[in-house]
């Protein structure tokens, strides 16, 4: 996987109601992407929206080259077994393309939406022990061998997948949030997800934890893949371009998590006037409370030349697979073929 880490890898995702949004029109911008010669696309899983396993499988019948997986589904309300077999078979479906991406089990998400709590009894705990142990789980079943595995929060007896994956090793990468989980992905993840409205400084000081974590452990210099989603938005009009890409953006800073970007950055937000915004149905206030400079410092927004020189500039900060995340729902396949090589 990592031999064909070239310098121009592009990759393709998607976000909750902007831009290619139903599991039809996934699938479809997927097939623009492999024909653009993009080089990946991942599908994330948002709460009570579209399940994405489902949707991957469908991409990967429907395409021959690209590399398709999660980015990310929630371990933490699937068992290691299940997590195992799903990645088998979506590396089945695609004849050795897949890629897992799992997140930490989503702390905040769970919290406010009742996941993993629908279950009677059970408490959200521990996300980095449960995802350490999944990840050791996972590379036995997957290299089709039985497990036995007692840990603090999983026990399997005498585990065997009945087929094995195409791939001998389906690189598993973590959604990235939080110094402890960058830790962990320079230790054991083949790739990280870096945060959406990521920028330049923060991307910079990711790198530079889990490579040092990665020294730690003793691993290979280059051995984490950095996947990083970009927001992105076109117009012939920059500031339209701008604009259109501020509702998400704004949504993104009102989440804790990404309070870590704005630190490192060094700008702020009034987050707590958005939040209210958002909560009492007024979002067009978001376009006032989020300024044009975030906008562009945070995303890739702007003209055709202006968006790819953008996702460059990524590039050239460490990112070694960008992931364009189109919010226009009706020019997502001009967005896409921007990048067409």
């Amino acid at each position: 996987m990592h031999s064909s880490k070239r310098g121009d890898r592009i990759g393709l995702s998607y976000v909750i109601a902007q831009g290619p949004n139903s599991s039809g029109e996934m699938v479809d911008a997927a097939l623009i992407a492999e024909s653009s010669g993009f080089d990946t696309v991942l599908v994330p899983e948002h709460y009570y929206d579209r399940e994405a396993t489902t949707v991957v499988g469908a991409i990967a019948r429907s395409t021959k080259r690209i590399r398709v997986g999660t980015g990310v589904i929630n371990p933490y309300t699937r068992y290691p077994s299940l997590i195992a077999m799903t990645a088998a078979t979506m590396d089945e479906l695609s004849n050795g393309r897949a890629v897992l991406g799992l997140g930490s089990g989503g702390v905040i998400g769970s919290l406010e939406h009742g996941i993993p709590n629908e279950f009677v009894g059970q408490e959200f705990s521990h996300p980095l022990a449960h995802l350490k142990e999944i990840v050791q789980v996972l590379r036995i079943l997957l290299s089709g061998q039985s497990v036995t595995f007692e840990g603090d929060f999983y026990k399997l007896r005498d585990v065997k997948l009945h087929f094995k994956p195409v791939q001998d090793r389906i690189p598993i990468y973590f959604g990235q949030q939080g110094p402890k989980m960058m830790e962990l992905a320079g230790q054991i993840a083949d790739g990280v997800l870096i945060t959406l409205c990521c920028t330049i400084p923060y991307v910079r000081d990711v790198i530079s934890r889990i490579e040092q974590s990665e020294e730690k452990a003793g691993r290979k210099n280059s051995s984490v893949d950095y996947a990083a989603r970009i927001i992105t938005s076109m117009s012939h009009d920059e500031r339209k371009a701008i604009r259109d890409a501020k509702q998400l953006v704004g949504r993104v800073f009102i989440h804790p998590g990404a309070k870590p970007v704005m630190d490192i950055t060094g700008f702020s937000l009034d987050t707590q006037a958005m939040k209210r915004a958002v909560e009492l149905g007024r979002s067009e206030e978001i376009y006032d409370l989020v300024p044009d400079d975030i906008v562009q410092m945070t995303t890739a927004s702007g003209t055709k030349a202006q968006i790819v020189e953008r996702v460059e500039e990524f590039r050239k900060a460490g990112v070694t697979l960008p992931l364009i995340v189109p919010v226009g729902k009706e020019n997502y396949p001009e967005v896409i073929q921007a990048f067409a090589k």
